[in-house]
Protein backbone atom coordinates (compact mmCIF):
# COMPACT_ATOMS: atom_id res chain seq x y z
CA UNK A 1 0.00 0.00 0.00
CA UNK A 2 2.85 2.38 -0.79
CA UNK A 3 0.67 4.32 -3.24
CA UNK A 4 -1.45 5.81 -0.46
CA UNK A 5 1.69 7.08 1.29
CA UNK A 6 2.92 8.61 -1.98
CA UNK A 7 -0.40 10.37 -2.42
CA UNK A 8 -0.29 11.63 1.18
CA UNK A 9 3.23 12.98 0.64
CA UNK A 10 2.03 14.74 -2.51
CA UNK A 11 -0.76 16.37 -0.50
CA UNK A 12 1.78 17.54 2.08
CA UNK A 13 3.86 19.17 -0.69
CA UNK A 14 0.76 20.84 -2.13
CA UNK A 15 -0.07 22.29 1.27
CA UNK A 16 3.48 23.21 2.26
CA UNK A 17 4.51 25.06 -0.89
CA UNK A 18 2.03 27.99 -0.52
CA UNK A 19 2.85 28.25 3.18
CA UNK A 20 6.55 28.83 2.59
CA UNK A 21 6.10 30.84 -0.64
CA UNK A 22 6.82 34.18 1.00
CA UNK A 23 9.97 32.87 2.70
CA UNK A 24 11.57 31.28 -0.37
CA UNK A 25 12.71 33.73 -3.02
CA UNK A 26 12.43 31.26 -5.91
CA UNK A 27 8.76 30.57 -5.08
CA UNK A 28 7.58 34.17 -4.73
CA UNK A 29 7.01 34.66 -8.45
CA UNK A 30 4.93 31.47 -8.79
CA UNK A 31 1.40 32.83 -8.48
CA UNK A 32 -0.01 29.47 -9.57
CA UNK A 33 0.74 28.11 -6.10
CA UNK A 34 -2.66 29.39 -5.00
CA UNK A 35 -4.15 26.43 -6.89
CA UNK A 36 -2.26 23.97 -4.71
CA UNK A 37 -4.67 24.05 -1.70
CA UNK A 38 -7.77 23.24 -3.86
CA UNK A 39 -5.85 20.43 -5.57
CA UNK A 40 -4.80 19.15 -2.14
CA UNK A 41 -8.44 19.26 -0.99
CA UNK A 42 -9.57 17.23 -4.00
CA UNK A 43 -6.75 14.74 -3.44
CA UNK A 44 -7.32 14.19 0.28
CA UNK A 45 -11.07 13.89 -0.30
CA UNK A 46 -10.44 11.30 -3.03
CA UNK A 47 -8.60 9.11 -0.51
CA UNK A 48 -11.86 8.12 1.16
CA UNK A 49 -13.78 6.66 -1.80
CA UNK A 50 -10.56 5.11 -3.14
CA UNK A 51 -9.35 3.42 0.08
CA UNK A 52 -12.44 3.42 2.29
CA UNK A 53 -12.92 5.51 5.41
CA UNK A 54 -9.43 6.41 6.59
CA UNK A 55 -9.60 7.77 10.16
CA UNK A 56 -5.91 8.61 10.17
CA UNK A 57 -6.49 11.13 7.36
CA UNK A 58 -9.14 13.14 9.23
CA UNK A 59 -6.67 15.64 10.82
CA UNK A 60 -5.08 16.22 7.41
CA UNK A 61 -8.50 16.73 5.83
CA UNK A 62 -9.48 19.26 8.50
CA UNK A 63 -6.25 21.21 7.94
CA UNK A 64 -6.67 21.28 4.16
CA UNK A 65 -10.27 22.47 4.46
CA UNK A 66 -9.22 25.20 6.92
CA UNK A 67 -6.45 26.39 4.58
CA UNK A 68 -8.77 26.56 1.58
CA UNK A 69 -11.11 29.06 3.26
CA UNK A 70 -8.61 31.98 3.49
CA UNK A 71 -7.24 30.95 0.09
CA UNK A 72 -10.49 31.89 -1.68
CA UNK A 73 -9.62 35.65 -2.02
CA UNK A 74 -6.29 34.72 -3.58
CA UNK A 75 -8.03 32.49 -6.12
CA UNK A 76 -10.48 35.27 -6.98
CA UNK A 77 -7.64 37.75 -7.41
CA UNK A 78 -5.79 35.36 -9.69
CA UNK A 79 -8.89 34.74 -11.78
CA UNK A 80 -9.31 38.52 -12.11
CA UNK A 81 -5.67 38.68 -13.20
CA UNK A 82 -4.71 40.80 -10.24
CA UNK A 83 -1.28 40.62 -8.61
CA UNK A 84 -1.13 38.64 -5.38
CA UNK A 85 1.39 40.99 -3.84
CA UNK A 86 -1.48 43.14 -2.59
CA UNK A 87 -2.65 40.29 -0.35
CA UNK A 88 -1.64 40.22 3.28
CA UNK A 89 1.24 37.88 4.03
CA UNK A 90 0.79 35.54 7.01
CA UNK A 91 2.91 36.19 10.08
CA UNK A 92 5.86 33.83 10.64
CA UNK A 93 4.41 32.61 13.92
CA UNK A 94 1.10 31.83 12.22
CA UNK A 95 2.86 29.97 9.42
CA UNK A 96 4.99 28.02 11.89
CA UNK A 97 1.87 26.92 13.79
CA UNK A 98 0.22 25.70 10.57
CA UNK A 99 3.35 23.84 9.50
CA UNK A 100 3.56 22.19 12.92
CA UNK A 101 -0.03 20.97 12.64
CA UNK A 102 0.74 19.81 9.07
CA UNK A 103 3.68 17.76 10.33
CA UNK A 104 1.58 16.18 13.07
CA UNK A 105 -1.43 15.38 10.84
CA UNK A 106 0.79 14.11 8.02
CA UNK A 107 2.75 11.99 10.49
CA UNK A 108 -0.46 10.35 11.73
CA UNK A 109 -1.65 9.71 8.17
CA UNK A 110 1.66 8.21 7.06
CA UNK A 111 2.33 6.16 10.19
CA UNK A 112 -1.14 4.62 10.33
CA UNK A 113 -1.51 4.05 6.59
CA UNK A 114 -2.83 0.57 5.66
CA UNK A 115 -0.17 -2.15 5.53
CA UNK A 116 -2.03 -4.29 3.01
CA UNK A 117 -4.44 -3.91 0.13
CA UNK A 118 -7.85 -2.92 1.46
CA UNK A 119 -9.70 -4.45 -1.49
CA UNK A 120 -11.34 -7.85 -1.07
CA UNK A 121 -9.58 -10.99 -2.25
CA UNK A 122 -10.88 -12.12 -5.64
CA UNK A 123 -8.60 -14.99 -6.66
CA UNK A 124 -10.02 -18.36 -5.65
CA UNK A 125 -13.15 -16.77 -4.16
CA UNK A 126 -16.69 -17.61 -5.25
CA UNK A 127 -19.36 -15.00 -4.51
CA UNK A 128 -23.03 -15.93 -4.46
CA UNK A 129 -26.24 -14.46 -3.04
CA UNK A 130 -28.71 -16.32 -0.86
CA UNK A 131 -32.06 -15.03 0.31
CA UNK A 132 -33.86 -16.16 3.41
CA UNK A 133 -37.48 -15.76 2.32
CA UNK A 134 -38.84 -16.26 5.83
CA UNK A 135 -37.00 -13.21 7.15
CA UNK A 136 -36.65 -11.33 3.84
CA UNK A 137 -32.89 -11.27 4.49
CA UNK A 138 -30.33 -11.10 1.69
CA UNK A 139 -26.95 -12.70 2.41
CA UNK A 140 -23.90 -12.20 0.19
CA UNK A 141 -21.70 -15.28 0.56
CA UNK A 142 -17.99 -15.53 -0.17
CA UNK A 143 -16.47 -19.02 -0.44
CA UNK A 144 -12.69 -19.24 -0.14
CA UNK A 145 -11.57 -22.51 -1.68
CA UNK A 146 -8.17 -23.54 -3.02
CA UNK A 147 -5.31 -26.01 -2.81
CA UNK A 148 -3.48 -24.70 0.26
CA UNK A 149 -1.82 -27.28 2.49
CA UNK A 150 -3.10 -28.01 5.96
CA UNK A 151 -5.10 -30.51 7.93
CA UNK A 152 -7.25 -32.67 5.70
CA UNK A 153 -9.97 -35.14 6.51
CA UNK A 154 -10.35 -38.52 4.85
CA UNK A 155 -9.69 -38.71 1.08
CA UNK A 156 -7.74 -35.45 1.26
CA UNK A 157 -10.78 -33.19 1.65
CA UNK A 158 -10.65 -29.81 3.29
CA UNK A 159 -12.64 -29.19 6.50
CA UNK A 160 -15.19 -26.38 6.30
CA UNK A 161 -15.16 -23.26 8.42
CA UNK A 162 -18.16 -20.90 8.55
CA UNK A 163 -16.92 -17.53 9.78
CA UNK A 164 -19.45 -14.95 11.00
CA UNK A 165 -17.98 -11.43 10.63
CA UNK A 166 -18.41 -8.49 13.02
CA UNK A 167 -21.37 -6.19 12.35
CA UNK A 168 -19.17 -3.10 11.95
CA UNK A 169 -16.56 -3.77 9.30
CA UNK A 170 -18.31 -6.95 8.22
CA UNK A 171 -16.55 -9.03 5.56
CA UNK A 172 -14.05 -6.20 4.99
CA UNK A 173 -12.72 -6.83 8.53
CA UNK A 174 -12.08 -10.58 8.10
CA UNK A 175 -11.38 -11.04 4.39
CA UNK A 176 -7.62 -11.50 4.83
CA UNK A 177 -8.17 -13.81 7.82
CA UNK A 178 -10.38 -15.96 5.58
CA UNK A 179 -7.63 -16.01 2.96
CA UNK A 180 -5.08 -17.15 5.55
CA UNK A 181 -7.45 -19.87 6.81
CA UNK A 182 -7.88 -21.08 3.25
CA UNK A 183 -4.11 -21.19 2.84
CA UNK A 184 -3.84 -23.34 5.98
CA UNK A 185 -6.23 -26.01 4.75
CA UNK A 186 -9.84 -24.87 5.25
CA UNK A 187 -12.60 -24.17 2.80
CA UNK A 188 -13.98 -20.98 4.33
CA UNK A 189 -17.48 -19.56 4.05
CA UNK A 190 -18.14 -16.02 5.19
CA UNK A 191 -20.84 -13.53 4.36
CA UNK A 192 -22.30 -10.08 4.81
CA UNK A 193 -25.98 -9.38 5.22
CA UNK A 194 -27.65 -6.47 3.51
CA UNK A 195 -29.28 -3.85 5.79
CA UNK A 196 -27.59 -5.45 8.79
CA UNK A 197 -23.81 -5.54 8.29
CA UNK A 198 -21.88 -2.37 7.58
CA UNK A 199 -20.90 -2.70 4.82
CA UNK A 200 -22.51 -5.61 3.00
CA UNK A 201 -20.62 -6.47 -0.20
CA UNK A 202 -22.54 -7.91 -3.16
CA UNK A 203 -21.35 -10.33 -5.83
CA UNK A 204 -20.11 -7.52 -8.09
CA UNK A 205 -18.24 -5.87 -5.23
CA UNK A 206 -20.87 -3.19 -4.66
CA UNK A 207 -21.01 -2.03 -1.05
CA UNK A 208 -24.27 -1.51 0.82
CA UNK A 209 -24.20 0.40 4.09
CA UNK A 210 -26.55 -0.48 6.92
CA UNK A 211 -29.06 2.10 8.19
CA UNK A 212 -27.48 4.70 10.45
CA UNK A 213 -30.07 3.97 13.13
CA UNK A 214 -28.99 0.34 13.21
CA UNK A 215 -25.35 1.30 13.68
CA UNK A 216 -26.25 3.68 16.50
CA UNK A 217 -28.30 0.97 18.23
CA UNK A 218 -25.39 -1.44 17.91
CA UNK A 219 -23.00 1.07 19.47
CA UNK A 220 -25.50 1.62 22.28
CA UNK A 221 -25.61 -2.10 22.92
CA UNK A 222 -21.84 -2.40 22.73
CA UNK A 223 -21.08 0.49 25.06
CA UNK A 224 -23.95 0.22 27.54
CA UNK A 225 -25.34 -3.29 27.05
CA UNK A 226 -23.76 -4.56 30.25
CA UNK A 227 -24.94 -1.58 32.29
CA UNK A 228 -28.54 -0.76 31.33
CA UNK A 229 -31.61 -2.77 30.39
CA UNK A 230 -32.60 -1.21 27.04
CA UNK A 231 -29.14 -1.41 25.39
CA UNK A 232 -28.89 -4.96 26.68
CA UNK A 233 -32.22 -5.79 25.03
CA UNK A 234 -30.86 -4.39 21.75
CA UNK A 235 -27.83 -6.64 22.08
CA UNK A 236 -30.05 -9.66 22.57
CA UNK A 237 -31.87 -8.81 19.35
CA UNK A 238 -28.56 -8.69 17.46
CA UNK A 239 -27.60 -12.06 18.91
CA UNK A 240 -30.91 -13.57 17.76
CA UNK A 241 -30.39 -12.14 14.27
CA UNK A 242 -26.97 -13.74 14.03
CA UNK A 243 -28.33 -17.01 15.36
CA UNK A 244 -30.94 -17.01 12.58
CA UNK A 245 -28.20 -16.30 10.01
CA UNK A 246 -26.11 -19.23 11.23
CA UNK A 247 -28.98 -21.72 11.26
CA UNK A 248 -30.05 -20.60 7.79
CA UNK A 249 -26.53 -21.02 6.40
CA UNK A 250 -26.13 -24.45 7.99
CA UNK A 251 -29.27 -25.54 6.18
CA UNK A 252 -27.90 -24.14 2.90
CA UNK A 253 -24.57 -25.94 3.38
CA UNK A 254 -26.40 -29.25 3.71
CA UNK A 255 -28.45 -28.61 0.57
CA UNK A 256 -27.54 -26.34 -2.36
CA UNK A 257 -23.99 -25.35 -1.35
CA UNK A 258 -22.81 -28.94 -0.95
CA UNK A 259 -23.98 -29.77 -4.46
CA UNK A 260 -22.25 -26.93 -6.26
CA UNK A 261 -20.29 -23.92 -5.00
CA UNK A 262 -18.29 -25.72 -2.31
CA UNK A 263 -16.74 -28.14 -4.77
CA UNK A 264 -15.67 -31.79 -4.36
CA UNK A 265 -12.69 -31.05 -2.09
CA UNK A 266 -14.82 -29.59 0.73
CA UNK A 267 -15.77 -32.01 3.51
CA UNK A 268 -19.29 -30.98 4.54
CA UNK A 269 -19.18 -33.60 7.30
CA UNK A 270 -16.40 -31.71 9.10
CA UNK A 271 -17.45 -28.17 9.93
CA UNK A 272 -16.17 -25.56 12.39
CA UNK A 273 -18.06 -22.39 13.28
CA UNK A 274 -16.26 -19.14 14.09
CA UNK A 275 -17.85 -15.84 15.03
CA UNK A 276 -16.88 -12.29 15.94
CA UNK A 277 -18.85 -10.13 18.35
CA UNK A 278 -22.57 -10.84 18.12
CA UNK A 279 -21.83 -13.84 15.89
CA UNK A 280 -19.62 -15.36 18.57
CA UNK A 281 -22.32 -14.76 21.19
CA UNK A 282 -24.84 -16.53 18.98
CA UNK A 283 -22.50 -19.51 18.64
CA UNK A 284 -22.18 -19.87 22.42
CA UNK A 285 -25.95 -20.10 22.84
CA UNK A 286 -26.40 -22.33 19.80
CA UNK A 287 -23.65 -24.64 21.04
CA UNK A 288 -25.32 -25.29 24.39
CA UNK A 289 -28.41 -26.76 22.71
CA UNK A 290 -28.38 -30.55 22.86
CA UNK A 291 -30.93 -30.58 20.04
CA UNK A 292 -28.60 -28.54 17.81
CA UNK A 293 -25.65 -30.86 18.54
CA UNK A 294 -27.79 -33.90 17.82
CA UNK A 295 -29.11 -32.61 14.49
CA UNK A 296 -25.76 -31.16 13.35
CA UNK A 297 -23.13 -33.85 13.96
CA UNK A 298 -20.96 -32.28 11.25
CA UNK A 299 -20.20 -29.32 13.55
CA UNK A 300 -16.99 -30.26 15.37
CA UNK A 301 -16.13 -27.09 17.27
CA UNK A 302 -16.69 -23.39 17.88
CA UNK A 303 -14.31 -20.43 17.79
CA UNK A 304 -15.55 -17.30 19.55
CA UNK A 305 -13.74 -13.98 19.14
CA UNK A 306 -14.31 -11.09 21.60
CA UNK A 307 -18.04 -11.61 22.07
CA UNK A 308 -20.23 -9.60 24.50
CA UNK A 309 -22.75 -12.34 25.49
CA UNK A 310 -25.54 -9.88 26.29
CA UNK A 311 -28.09 -12.63 26.97
CA UNK A 312 -26.40 -13.87 30.13
CA UNK A 313 -27.12 -10.71 32.13
CA UNK A 314 -30.05 -10.14 34.49
CA UNK A 315 -31.96 -6.87 34.96
CA UNK A 316 -32.50 -5.41 38.42
CA UNK A 317 -35.87 -5.83 40.10
CA UNK A 318 -37.60 -2.79 41.55
CA UNK A 319 -39.97 -2.91 44.49
CA UNK A 320 -41.95 0.34 44.86
CA UNK A 321 -43.16 1.19 48.38
CA UNK A 322 -46.63 -0.07 49.18
CA UNK A 323 -49.47 2.29 50.16
CA UNK A 324 -50.89 2.14 53.71
CA UNK A 325 -53.08 -0.92 54.24
CA UNK A 326 -56.00 1.19 55.48
CA UNK A 327 -55.96 3.44 52.40
CA UNK A 328 -59.02 3.44 50.11
CA UNK A 329 -58.89 1.83 46.67
CA UNK A 330 -58.62 5.04 44.62
CA UNK A 331 -55.72 6.25 46.79
CA UNK A 332 -53.87 2.94 46.31
CA UNK A 333 -54.27 3.25 42.52
CA UNK A 334 -52.98 6.82 42.59
CA UNK A 335 -50.10 5.84 44.87
CA UNK A 336 -49.08 2.98 42.57
CA UNK A 337 -49.18 5.16 39.46
CA UNK A 338 -47.19 8.01 40.96
CA UNK A 339 -44.50 5.87 42.62
CA UNK A 340 -44.03 3.67 39.54
CA UNK A 341 -43.82 6.76 37.37
CA UNK A 342 -41.05 8.27 39.47
CA UNK A 343 -39.14 5.00 39.72
CA UNK A 344 -39.26 4.42 35.95
CA UNK A 345 -37.78 7.85 35.25
CA UNK A 346 -34.41 6.18 35.72
CA UNK A 347 -33.40 3.35 33.36
CA UNK A 348 -33.12 -0.10 34.83
CA UNK A 349 -29.60 -1.35 35.40
CA UNK A 350 -28.02 -4.73 34.89
CA UNK A 351 -27.92 -6.48 38.26
CA UNK A 352 -25.40 -9.16 37.36
CA UNK A 353 -24.96 -12.41 35.51
CA UNK A 354 -28.12 -14.50 35.43
CA UNK A 355 -26.65 -17.71 34.04
CA UNK A 356 -23.52 -19.03 32.35
CA UNK A 357 -24.10 -21.09 29.19
CA UNK A 358 -22.12 -24.30 28.79
CA UNK A 359 -21.45 -25.17 25.14
CA UNK A 360 -21.63 -28.87 24.44
CA UNK A 361 -19.04 -28.57 21.66
CA UNK A 362 -15.28 -27.93 21.86
CA UNK A 363 -14.97 -24.15 22.09
CA UNK A 364 -12.06 -21.74 21.76
CA UNK A 365 -12.43 -18.20 23.11
CA UNK A 366 -9.99 -15.72 21.56
CA UNK A 367 -9.72 -12.52 23.59
CA UNK A 368 -7.50 -9.53 24.24
CA UNK A 369 -4.65 -9.94 26.70
CA UNK A 370 -6.65 -7.58 28.92
CA UNK A 371 -8.48 -10.72 30.02
CA UNK A 372 -5.38 -11.65 31.99
CA UNK A 373 -5.48 -8.43 34.02
CA UNK A 374 -7.56 -8.86 37.23
CA UNK A 375 -9.33 -5.51 36.79
CA UNK A 376 -10.61 -6.32 33.30
CA UNK A 377 -11.15 -9.97 34.21
CA UNK A 378 -13.63 -9.02 36.91
CA UNK A 379 -15.59 -6.80 34.52
CA UNK A 380 -15.60 -7.37 30.76
CA UNK A 381 -14.22 -10.92 30.89
CA UNK A 382 -15.92 -12.14 34.02
CA UNK A 383 -18.22 -14.61 32.15
CA UNK A 384 -15.22 -16.40 30.67
CA UNK A 385 -14.25 -18.06 33.95
CA UNK A 386 -17.64 -19.76 34.06
CA UNK A 387 -17.58 -20.65 30.38
CA UNK A 388 -14.29 -22.48 30.79
CA UNK A 389 -15.90 -24.96 33.21
CA UNK A 390 -17.95 -26.70 30.54
CA UNK A 391 -17.50 -30.51 30.42
CA UNK A 392 -16.21 -30.35 26.83
CA UNK A 393 -12.86 -29.16 25.48
CA UNK A 394 -13.16 -25.44 26.26
CA UNK A 395 -10.20 -23.08 26.13
CA UNK A 396 -9.33 -19.39 26.27
CA UNK A 397 -6.43 -17.96 24.28
CA UNK A 398 -5.04 -14.44 24.67
CA UNK A 399 -2.07 -13.45 22.55
CA UNK A 400 0.29 -11.13 24.42
CA UNK A 401 -0.32 -7.56 23.35
CA UNK A 402 -3.47 -8.39 21.40
CA UNK A 403 -6.29 -5.85 21.53
CA UNK A 404 -9.95 -6.50 20.86
CA UNK A 405 -9.48 -5.90 17.10
CA UNK A 406 -6.23 -7.82 16.61
CA UNK A 407 -7.85 -11.11 15.57
CA UNK A 408 -9.09 -9.51 12.34
CA UNK A 409 -7.87 -7.49 9.34
CA UNK A 410 -8.05 -4.22 11.27
CA UNK A 411 -4.39 -4.04 12.40
CA UNK A 412 -3.22 -4.21 8.76
CA UNK A 413 -6.06 -2.30 7.09
CA UNK A 414 -6.82 0.23 9.85
CA UNK A 415 -3.80 0.41 12.18
CA UNK A 416 -5.21 3.48 13.94
CA UNK A 417 -8.27 1.56 15.16
CA UNK A 418 -6.05 -1.24 16.44
CA UNK A 419 -3.90 1.31 18.28
CA UNK A 420 -6.96 2.79 20.01
CA UNK A 421 -8.04 -0.67 21.23
CA UNK A 422 -4.65 -2.16 21.96
CA UNK A 423 -3.72 -4.78 24.52
CA UNK A 424 -1.80 -4.24 27.74
CA UNK A 425 1.49 -5.98 27.03
CA UNK A 426 4.03 -5.49 24.30
CA UNK A 427 2.63 -7.13 21.14
CA UNK A 428 4.26 -10.36 19.99
CA UNK A 429 2.56 -10.06 16.59
CA UNK A 430 3.26 -7.22 14.21
CA UNK A 431 0.20 -5.58 12.67
CA UNK A 432 0.95 -7.28 9.36
CA UNK A 433 1.07 -10.69 11.10
CA UNK A 434 -2.30 -10.56 12.86
CA UNK A 435 -4.26 -12.25 10.06
CA UNK A 436 -1.83 -15.15 9.69
CA UNK A 437 -1.53 -15.43 13.48
CA UNK A 438 -5.29 -15.57 13.94
CA UNK A 439 -5.61 -18.23 11.25
CA UNK A 440 -2.78 -20.23 12.84
CA UNK A 441 -4.44 -20.20 16.25
CA UNK A 442 -7.78 -21.30 14.77
CA UNK A 443 -6.09 -24.01 12.72
CA UNK A 444 -4.16 -25.31 15.73
CA UNK A 445 -7.35 -25.61 17.75
CA UNK A 446 -9.18 -27.34 14.89
CA UNK A 447 -6.23 -29.70 14.48
CA UNK A 448 -6.41 -30.59 18.15
CA UNK A 449 -10.14 -31.26 17.98
CA UNK A 450 -9.85 -33.40 14.87
CA UNK A 451 -6.85 -35.30 16.18
CA UNK A 452 -8.59 -36.07 19.43
CA UNK A 453 -11.88 -36.96 17.79
CA UNK A 454 -10.65 -39.33 15.13
CA UNK A 455 -6.93 -39.71 14.59
CA UNK A 456 -7.40 -42.34 11.89
CA UNK A 457 -9.54 -40.09 9.68
CA UNK A 458 -7.22 -37.06 9.71
CA UNK A 459 -4.22 -36.53 7.46
CA UNK A 460 -1.52 -34.46 9.16
CA UNK A 461 0.22 -32.11 6.74
CA UNK A 462 3.53 -30.36 7.32
CA UNK A 463 2.13 -27.09 8.61
CA UNK A 464 3.72 -26.88 12.04
CA UNK A 465 6.78 -24.78 11.27
CA UNK A 466 5.01 -21.93 9.39
CA UNK A 467 2.58 -21.61 12.29
CA UNK A 468 5.06 -21.99 15.12
CA UNK A 469 6.25 -18.37 14.97
CA UNK A 470 2.69 -17.15 15.59
CA UNK A 471 1.81 -19.58 18.38
CA UNK A 472 4.35 -18.57 20.99
CA UNK A 473 3.78 -16.29 24.00
CA UNK A 474 0.08 -17.11 24.13
CA UNK A 475 -1.77 -17.09 27.44
CA UNK A 476 -3.82 -20.28 27.37
CA UNK A 477 -6.44 -21.40 29.92
CA UNK A 478 -8.79 -24.35 30.15
CA UNK A 479 -11.42 -25.60 32.54
CA UNK A 480 -10.40 -27.82 35.42
CA UNK A 481 -12.71 -30.64 34.40
CA UNK A 482 -10.90 -31.41 31.16
CA UNK A 483 -7.70 -33.42 31.35
CA UNK A 484 -5.43 -31.46 29.03
CA UNK A 485 -2.48 -32.81 27.09
CA UNK A 486 0.78 -30.88 27.49
CA UNK A 487 0.76 -27.20 26.64
CA UNK A 488 2.98 -27.74 23.59
CA UNK A 489 0.57 -30.24 22.14
CA UNK A 490 -2.32 -27.82 22.32
CA UNK A 491 -0.61 -25.16 20.27
CA UNK A 492 1.51 -27.43 18.10
CA UNK A 493 -0.62 -30.47 17.35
Amino acid sequence: MQEIRILELLIVILVLAPLIRHFVKDLQALEGLVWFPPIALVSVTALFPAYGFRPECIPLLILVVALNIPNVPALISLLKREHLDTLRHPAPVHTAAIISFLIISAGIALYFAPLTDTALITEGVTAITLKDEDRNAELFLRIYGGDGEGYRTGAGKRPLLLLVPPMIGSIMAVDKVCGELEAQGFTVISYSRRKFDSPAVGEAGKKYGSPLGGQIRFLQALLMGKTFEKPNALGRIFEEERKADILFLLTCIKRELAQGPLGPTADTDTLFLAGYGTGGSALVFIGESSEFIKTNPQVKGLMVVESPLWSIYDVEERHPPKPPDEAVKWFKTLWSGVTNGFINLWPKKIAGIERIPHPGLPTLFMVSDRAINPRHRERRYRPMAGLLKAPTLTALAAVEGAGILDYSDYPAKYPLYAAFFSGLKRPVWKNSECMAGTASLMTAFASLVLSGASRDSVEARTVLEPRRQFLENIHFETGEVWNLPPFEYILFP
